[in-house]
């Protein structure tokens, strides 16, 4: 499947154009695909990953750079399948149906990404962000899609993890992971995510953290932001705002 193509028409079409400007100005030969694989990687690194993927159609020299990535940055809005035109066109009574088709593409778009990344396997994955803004989706199938993403994702020793949940449900980060992030260095957890870490004498030391960012995240009992602080050596640093707790049945 032509995921370049599916996902942004208009913005391959204008990297496509951009390209053949550049050949324009600087002859047919392409100057850009003949530099180091090292120096593309890192052009690549400034972008988002769904623009890193769309830049796969350039040339075969292109193609497999963006799996080479260490770091992966996915935003649900960015991955909408449904086009603004689209949505006027279905009714109202369909639009739910049809938007969590949507977010559940999203879902499997992105494990089709780690996929392609592990095959590879030239770079390890220390970066990671995710941004799930969509509502309306079944709660159960959420949590479900993101326990197994984060496990996915700690299971290749990542240095920094940045997860923002933008949806209304309340989602409980998993006390298992916080077994899970020996390797992190930076922690950044926003929204609706819900904080429940076990008791200090069976949770690890989080040896390597050094930024732990909560921003307007809240904590399932008075005590759980103390007993995650306790994990953490008083040498880190921590930015915390808008604490709150959340009674989740």
């Amino acid at each position: 499947m032509d995921f370049g193509l599916h996902w942004g028409r208009r913005k391959t079409l204008r990297v496509v154009k951009v390209k053949d400007q550049l050949q324009s100005t600087v002859g047919k030969d392409d100057r850009i695909s003949n530099l180091p694989e090292s120096l593309l990687c890192h052009i690549l690194s400034f972008l988002t990953t769904k623009e890193a993927i769309v830049t796969s159609i350039l040339s075969s020299r292109w193609k497999p750079l963006w799996t080479f990535l260490p770091k992966l940055n996915f935003d649900s809005i960015e991955f909408e399948g449904i086009s603004s035109s689209a949505k006027e066109q279905i009714p109202n009574q369909q639009h739910r149906h049809h938007d969590q088709l949507n977010r559940f593409t999203f879902a499997h778009i992105v494990f089709w990404v780690l996929a392609l990344h592990n095959r590879n396997n030239v770079n390890p994955l220390k970066h990671s962000r995710l941004y799930w803004r969509s509502d309306g989706s079944d709660p159960i199938h959420v949590k479900t899609w993101l326990h197994t993403l984060l496990h996915t994702l700690l299971s290749h020793d990542l240095e920094e993890l940045n997860l923002h949940i933008g949806f209304p449900q309340f989602y409980i980060f998993p006390s298992t992971l916080f077994n899970h992030v020996k390797t992190l260095v930076v922690m950044k957890l926003k929204g609706n995510i819900v904080l429940d870490p076990p008791s200090s004498s069976a949770l690890l030391s989080f040896s390597s953290l050094k930024i732990l960012h909560l921003e307007n995240v809240h904590y399932a009992k008075h005590d759980s932001f103390s007993r995650l602080l306790s994990c953490c050596p008083s040498s880190k640093i921590y930015l915390s705002k808008y604490m709150s707790w959340a009674i989740v049945v």
